[in-house]
């Protein structure tokens, strides 16, 4: 029985004798051109095709369920005839490229050679698509085929802004929508049926699983599972099961060539596909319907035409004309203009061009991050971000010894999570005392703060496209994991001024620290004296009683490195001194994991408030 699984190998095991014989009619039809006998051959007795392999196949989607195919075929050649003192044989090897075609819809019964031609080694096609009749689409053509999809479903939707309501775009496409729970765990968000079948879906009623007759060109949606995963909501399920009726009808019907009982394609949280093993097809198909359904509702030349009208009316309300001051408010309008998820907006707005949404609503480590944008000139990398969590920060100082110098001697402090350069152009005290960034660092985050690559951790087998549409959009609730690496950064961020305060700074705070005693009490009520601060001040920060402190102070008790760290983030020390009042001290800091935590908000702390401090050391997990 044929292996249908690969298309290439359906062709071969399935059409062999007709390739065959079509060879041999084009080989005779053209023995001139094929006429290789040697000159010692007296005469030719027979000619013809000897054997032949098909190397590869090349498939190009058409209209409806037809497609055309183009079997490259190395073919051996002979011709028989008398030689000089008997009948010999010579042999030649050929290549050549045959035109087939076919309808998917009778199963390819109707297939037919249509011309055979020498190959050259060039190929030509339009509509590319895979060995499972997956649609090869460039990232740079996903406008071009919601285009497609509209102008023959929605062609009003091109023509002035307008919410594009998809079960209207599902009925125009002769599919019906039908909202039900689908599982009972929620992680089936939505299914398309291409055939008549006996499906089952859950009740939640009776709390079991039950079955049913459902129609061919059906969408059932599970709005329950879309509010579970905050990932999405009815009208752009509806527009993505559409998106696999419209490109994936092809690979669906070979599909059912070699598994008859397959009827749906299945969407779930994880982007599996039900009923495709091939995990590169299914994958492919998740991103085609993932990043064409959203452009189907919000299409690029429209957006672009409401998304001026929305910005100028901010700029009137906000009296601003900073784009990045009303960016959150232009995509939340959008996105309630066009009923789609706030992320669908903030993506599309960067597709149009609008790169003040790659900083708008981001959540790190559950904490909202204030829009920012980048200098003029500067171009957004959707697999790098400012912006990175606590744990990451510590990951990546741990692990890079040129970020642990920068942060150790205190050239760039974490803040707001990001790492940014420690000048007052950059870093100030809001109204709480707390360091924030200024408005200048976050309108010019690529020269103010350090960059980090973005790498993704499997553990959903989702596709790197769909990971970079849950990063760029940092939602609290996405379900994605990923990690982040530091590579540089240092071009953007360190320029010539910069750099003389930079150095400033740290000639300062090494003079401070040169000119302590060398004893860890009078060292200690030195910087107090200094710093004009009492115990009492400092067991408020520390949180324990004055005469603890008192006690850590003047060496009157056994104490611990947590308690020296503390008592130099009390005091407010900058990270020269406290790495010279923790050489003081009875205590060290070790190359261990528990000590690298101790380090990072150690010389991390500088500047930062009582509740900062106290705050980053619960992400690290630091017991005091």
């Amino acid at each position: 029985m044929a292996n249908k699984n690969s298309f290439e190998q359906y062709i071969k095991d399935t059409f062999c004798d007709e390739i065959c014989n079509a060879l041999n009619k084009y080989v005779e039809d053209n023995s001139v051109q094929f006429d290789f006998a040697p000159s010692w051959m007296c005469r030719v007795d027979e000619s013809g095709v000897e054997d032949f392999y098909i190397t590869h196949v090349n498939v190009e989607n058409k209209e409806d369920m037809c497609i055309a195919f183009y079997p490259t075929v190395r073919a051996t050649l002979f011709v028989t005839g008398q030689g000089k003192y008997d009948v010999e044989t010579e042999e030649k090897d050929f290549y050549f490229r045959l035109k087939c075609t076919g309808d998917l819809a009778k199963e390819l019964k109707d297939f037919s050679v249509e011309f055979i031609e020498e190959y050259n080694g060039k190929r030509q096609m339009q509509g590319a698509m895979t060995d499972r009749l997956v649609p090869f689409i460039k990232s740079e053509n996903l406008d071009k085929y919601a285009t497609g999809i509209l102008e023959k479903y929605y062609p009003e939707a091109l023509e002035q802004p307008m919410r594009v309501d998809a079960y209207v775009l599902a009925k125009r496409m002769g599919l019906s929508v039908h909202n039900c729970s689908i599982t009972q765990d929620g992680s089936v968000f939505g299914r398309i049926y291409f055939y008549d079948c006996v499906g089952e879906i859950y009740d939640k009623e009776k709390s079991e699983s039950k079955k049913g007759k459902i129609r061919a060109k059906t969408i059932l949606v599970d709005t329950d599972a879309l509010f579970l995963h905050s990932m999405s909501d009815g009208n752009i399920t509806i527009a993505h099961e559409c998106v696999h009726y419209a490109l994936h009808k092809k690979a669906f019907e070979f599909k059912k060539l070699s598994c008859p009982q397959i009827t749906q394609i299945q969407c779930q949280i994880t982007g599996d596909a039900y009923g495709f093993s091939d995990e590169k097809e299914t994958s492919w198909m998740e991103y085609h319907a993932n990043e064409i359904a959203p452009r189907i509702l919000m299409p690029l030349a429209t957006l672009k035409m409401k998304a001026e009208k929305v910005i100028k009316d901010c700029f009137r309300r906000r009296n601003t004309t900073e784009l990045v001051d009303v960016i959150e408010e232009v995509i939340d309008t959008l996105a309630d203009f066009y009923k789609v998820p706030r992320t669908v907006a903030k993506s599309r707005m960067v597709d149009a061009g609008y790169e003040e949404a790659f900083g708008a609503f981001i959540y790190i480590d559950g904490r909202y991050i204030k829009p920012y944008k980048t200098s003029k000139g500067f171009k957004f990398d959707r697999k790098k971000t400012f912006s990175i969590g606590y744990e990451d920060a510590f990951i990546a100082i741990a692990s890079n010894s040129e970020l642990y110098g920068k942060v150790s001697n205190g050239e760039y402090v974490y803040v707001d999570s990001h790492f940014v350069l420690k000048i007052p152009k950059y870093v100030e005290k809001d109204k709480s005392g707390s360091l924030a960034l200024t408005k200048y660092a976050r309108y010019h985050m690529d020269e103010s703060c350090l960059l980090f690559d973005i790498s993704y951790k499997d553990t959903f087998k989702i596709n790197e496209k769909y990971y970079s549409f849950c990063v760029l959009n940092r939602d609290k609730n996405s379900p994605y994991q990923y990690s982040l690496t530091f590579t540089n950064g240092y071009e953007n961020s360190s320029k010539e001024k910069q750099k003389e305060a930079l150095l400033a700074d740290l000639k300062e705070q090494k003079e401070l620290a040169a000119s302590l005693p060398h004893d860890f009490t009078a060292a200690i009520n030195e910087l107090k004296k200094r710093k004009k601060t009492t115990n009492i001040q400092l067991s408020e920060f520390m949180r324990c009683d004055e005469k603890t402190v008192e006690r850590i102070i003047n060496c009157k008790t056994r104490t611990t490195i947590q308690n020296i760290v503390l008592l130099c983030l009390a005091l407010g020390l900058p990270p020269a001194v406290s790495a010279e009042v923790v050489e003081l001290s009875s205590e060290k800091l070790q190359n261990n994991e528990e000590h690298l935590k101790l380090r990072m908000l150690l010389f991390g702390g500088y500047g930062k408030s009582a509740e900062q401090i106290w705050s980053e050391a619960e992400m690290l997990d630091i017991k005091f």
